[in-house]
């Protein structure tokens, strides 16, 4: 275990932070969503449907963005 942690070029509080940092903005967007949700909607004279869906679309292609990255591989036991 110890020749894990010092083959890491920096600091394992560096992963911490960033996945600290990526959870607190994603998890801002989604729940700013529905306070924004109406407003836009009138804003662009789209429907909750519409809306909806396009929110749907975006985050399914975030999802297949980051699977393309780092590809997709099975759990191992």
């Amino acid at each position: 275990m110890a020749a894990d942690a010092d083959a890491l070029p920096f600091s394992r509080w560096w992963l911490v932070a960033v996945g600290a940092l990526a959870m607190g903005t994603a998890g801002t967007y989604q729940f700013v969503w529905s306070s924004i949700r109406g407003p836009l909607g009138t804003q662009v004279g789209a429907s909750e449907a519409t809306l909806g869906w396009s929110q749907s679309f975006l985050l399914g292609a975030g999802l297949l963005a980051v699977a393309a990255m780092f590809g997709v591989r099975p759990v191992e036991r």
